[in-house]
């Protein structure tokens, strides 16, 4: 049976994503917290695994697969992120653990697969995993959710973009690849899928592109922070109204303090 793209059984895999994750988080929560980290570093050596067989893997060019999709590189720092709780690394893959959740929705690439083959376990738990571990981190409460954090993730997102779009320019060129016979990572040069290519529709430039998405990505942003953001404004708001009443107080009486004082001084003069 072909796994087939928003057929039946591709949105059936979808659904069982979502609950092998949750089965995952009901098992995992009555149990300590070491060995909640302890299986989840086991679960994310396998996408890290994946990644580097793959790499190095006789039957296809290095240069053709390296690691620079966000769902490879979430991969790759998921074990570092699961073993020490780095709070800028586990919220900046959290933000990052979409690319797997677009990896198995809008899964063109592997659409024509049959499920239950080698490929497809293998590209399906990876995802499944890449997906749903850094969310696990957050909601078995190993890590914490930071509002100071966004900044950084936007920044880094954007920075990963970037540098491999030149990759991406620098290895075509090197190689007298094109864009669609060369390599094409985060799509920066040319959309892969039928969203990117409504992007691309709205402004034809290749990296350019892909601006549309940031709105979307903010609204994902917001989609977790949003809690911790209100209970920061909430904690911080009697702070800040003591500020306004001080700026309020000082306008107010600015100027006849300044009268005073320099009546003082004329006064001293004399």
């Amino acid at each position: 049976m072909v796994w087939g793209s928003f057929t039946k059984t591709h949105l059936l895999t979808l659904a069982l994503a979502v609950l092998i994750n949750v089965f995952i988080y009901l098992v995992l929560k009555r149990n300590t917290r070491s060995k909640q980290i302890i299986a989840l570093f086991l679960f994310s050596l396998f996408g890290a695994g994946v990644v580097l067989f793959s790499l190095f893997s006789k039957d296809t060019e290095t240069l053709k697969n390296l690691p620079l999709s966000f769902s490879s590189l979430n991969a790759i720092l998921l074990p570092f992120a699961v073993l020490f709780r780095g709070k800028k690394l586990c919220n900046l893959l959290l933000i990052w653990s979409f690319s797997s959740i677009y990896a198995l929705v809008f899964n063109g690439s592997m659409a024509n697969v049959e499920i239950l083959t080698f490929d497809f376990m293998i590209y399906y738990t990876m995802h499944l995993l890449g997906a749903g571990i850094p969310i696990l981190l957050f909601e078995l409460n190993l890590v914490k959710r930071e509002v100071d954090t966004i900044k950084s993730t936007v920044k880094i997102t954007l920075l990963a973009y970037t540098a491999v779009h030149f990759i991406n320019v620098y290895i075509n060129s090197a190689c007298g690849w094109s864009a669609t016979d060369g390599v094409n990572y985060m799509s920066t040069l040319a959309p892969t899928t039928s969203l990117l290519s409504f992007f691309n529709a709205l402004i034809p430039l290749s990296y350019f592109y892909m601006l549309p998405a940031i709105p979307l990505l903010l609204i994902y942003l917001l989609y977790w922070y949003l809690p911790e953001i209100l209970e920061e404004r909430r904690k911080y708001k009697p702070l800040r109204k003591m500020y306004r009443d001080v700026d309020r107080y000082y306008e107010e009486y600015e100027e006849e303090y300044i009268d005073e004082i320099i009546d003082e001084k004329y006064e001293k003069l004399k």
